[in-house]
């Protein structure tokens, strides 16, 4: 997770919190005055954030309990905020907005225009920043970059990878790491055999 990212995480943590609870009194939430009676994401959250603590030997809720409880729903396994996958963040964010009273079909419309805007900017199957990233891969690959030349050549018949569709440039990618844990397992195995030589 990025600062920025970590930023983006604690706040719309924070919106979905003042939804619900009005703040911690010895360390145990307490709850917002003229809250919903009512709120089935709110109750999920709650009942999963307290079989955590009883996991952990019990004891009032916090806000940390409620907030891993959102991971847990949002994942399907209890994991640090900084451990989360761009698409787990997503997804616990996600939760966060229904937990704070969001207008879900206001957050669909926005989704549905951030994959439209994917799909506009898709350069052959890969949104741009996985196509950066791919490209960023296989140029730093611990192979002579005419090993990657030829890989591509045998593999899609040019040796201009850059240019290859999405797909194929991340099979090359596979291929090219694979070749190079083998080069690397290769080299090892020679130098082990000189040295008990």
């Amino acid at each position: 997770m990025t600062e920025k990212q970590r930023k983006w995480y604690l706040r719309e943590w924070s919106k979905a919190f003042r939804a619900h609870w009005s703040g911690v009194r010895r360390g145990e939430v307490v709850v917002r005055p003229g809250r919903a009676p009512a709120d089935p994401v709110r109750d999920d959250v709650v009942r999963v954030a307290q079989a955590r603590r009883l996991r952990q030997g019990g004891g009032g809720l916090s806000a940390d309990d409620l907030r891993r409880a959102c991971h847990i729903l949002a994942v399907g396994k209890d994991v640090s905020s900084w451990a989360l996958t761009n698409k787990q963040l997503d997804r616990v964010v996600a939760l966060f907005r229904r937990l704070a009273g969001l207008n879900l079909g206001a957050v669909l419309v926005g989704v549905e225009a951030d994959a439209e805007a994917a799909r506009r900017q898709q350069v052959g199957g890969l949104p741009d920043a996985d196509r950066k990233r791919v490209l960023y891969s296989l140029e730093r690959v611990e192979l002579p970059p005419q090993y990657v030349e030829e890989l591509s050549r045998d593999k899609f018949g040019t040796g201009n990878w850059r240019s290859l569709p999405g797909p194929q440039l991340y099979q090359l990618l596979i291929t090219a790491k694979a070749r190079s844990v083998a080069r690397a397992v290769a080299d090892r195995a020679k130098v082990n055999l000189q040295t008990t030589l």
